[in-house]
């Protein structure tokens, strides 16, 4: 069963369970959990009912894995409280690995105080106890809660990656940048910060908080890290190339060149960029001017759009459209705009107001009609500008 289990073949899992004459505890805890891992969790409980009612005995990981179910639906409360209440007659109330998915499922019911009290009673705490109620506080929005706990942990025992990732965490939504900054200082202090995952959870705290600065020096600092992830790489371009208050000073500070360097770390590590970030990095192309690289971009996308969904090609043929505009290349924009085969309210306004931008009011009132006659609404605002293309913004 073990093996078929491995390779989530639920069929042949169920064909030797039955060949049993009485499976044992293991048997029917690993039937369960085979459901579980391909979603079936209401199936898993009910295989769970028909255990108890045949009386088959537990250990400790039979009701975790009912927990994980219960958790997984999201179900009511009570369902938790009565798993809770049939684990502590059975004795295993207190068996930290249990409590450990009890906490989980009153956190995602939206119970902090049950997950609290909870908490409270435990005889042991391990470090996904202190964690798993740490990250209950910061769902729920108690901050403050939440740090407190956290206080009290550092004393009892330390902290691992995950839980200095929650942490960053409630950093954000309380907008506390030095509780950041020395929740960064620990990683480094303890030798976490190499995790790719806190290291992620870094920079999108000091992009969150607007320090571009730390921004800047954890790109520097992680260039000797192993290389950077993925996921890390699109989050610094994003953040480089997004940020309007980092554009008004990127001439002084040439964080928008950053961005770019990093566009091409991607391209020589042979890592497909995304939707996302080929237009961040249109946007910064767009704000330094720089018409001939927008054009390799747009070259690029021809050469992939049977790689894009639709809704990819939309927003990337937007970013493309409003980049000739904002670099002076009017005709390119005008045959760009034709080249688009679903043309959205953002594509006909782009380009209405790209011809009013450079002179050409006629063209604007005349694409303005077809628009019209598309049957696409315009906003008030795009109206005024179309009777007026040389009113100001």
């Amino acid at each position: 069963m073990s093996l078929y289990a491995q390779f989530h073949d639920i069929d042949s899992v169920i064909r030797v369970f039955n060949t049993l004459e009485e499976p044992h505890t293991i048997a029917w805890n690993l039937n369960m959990k085979s459901h579980l891992d391909l979603g079936l969790f209401e199936s898993a409980l009910l295989l769970y009912k028909t255990m108890r009612h045949l009386g088959v005995a537990h250990d400790s990981f039979t009701f975790p894995i009912v927990n994980q179910a219960v958790s997984s639906l999201q179900s009511d409360v009570i369902y938790g409280e009565m798993v809770h209440c049939v684990s502590k007659k059975m004795g295993f109330g207190f068996d930290v690995y249990f409590c450990n998915t009890m906490i989980e499922v009153y956190v995602k019911c939206g119970c902090v105080v049950y997950a609290r009290k909870l908490f409270d009673e435990m005889s042991q705490r391990d470090l996904v106890s202190w964690t798993s109620m740490i990250s209950g506080y910061v769902c729920e929005g108690s901050v403050g809660s939440a740090f407190e706990l956290f206080r009290e942990m550092m004393v009892k025992s330390e902290p691992n990656s995950v839980t200095l990732i929650i942490m960053l965490q409630a950093c954000c939504a309380g907008e506390s940048l030095i509780h950041g900054m020395q929740l960064h200082g620990y990683a480094i202090k303890s030798g976490l910060e190499s995790d790719g995952s806190l290291q992620n959870s870094v920079l999108k705290m000091y992009t969150r908080m607007g320090d571009i600065e730390k921004l800047v020096n954890r790109f520097s600092e992680m260039q000797g890290i192993a290389g950077l992830s993925i996921e890390t790489l699109t989050l610094l371009i994003s953040a480089f190339a997004k940020s309007r208050d980092l554009f008004q000073g990127f001439v002084q500070n040439g964080y928008v060149k950053d961005a770019i360097n990093l566009f091409h770390t991607m391209q020589a590590a042979n890592v497909e960029p995304g939707a996302e970030i080929l237009r961040s990095i249109l946007d910064a192309y767009t704000q330094l001017g720089a018409l001939q690289l927008g054009k390799a971009i747009h070259g690029y996308f021809i050469r992939n759009i049977f790689c894009r969904t639709m809704e990819e090609t939309t927003y990337l043929e937007a970013s493309i459209l409003n980049m000739y505009i904002r670099c002076g290349n009017i005709s390119s924009a005008r045959v760009s705009f034709h080249n688009i085969l679903v043309k959205d309210l953002v594509a006909w306004t782009t380009m209405i107001e790209g011809f009013g931008t450079h002179g050409l009011g006629s063209e604007a009132l005349e694409l303005f009609g077809l628009m019209l006659k598309e049957r696409v609404k315009p906003k008030d605002l795009h109206w005024r500008k179309e009777n007026n293309p040389n009113s100001a913004e």
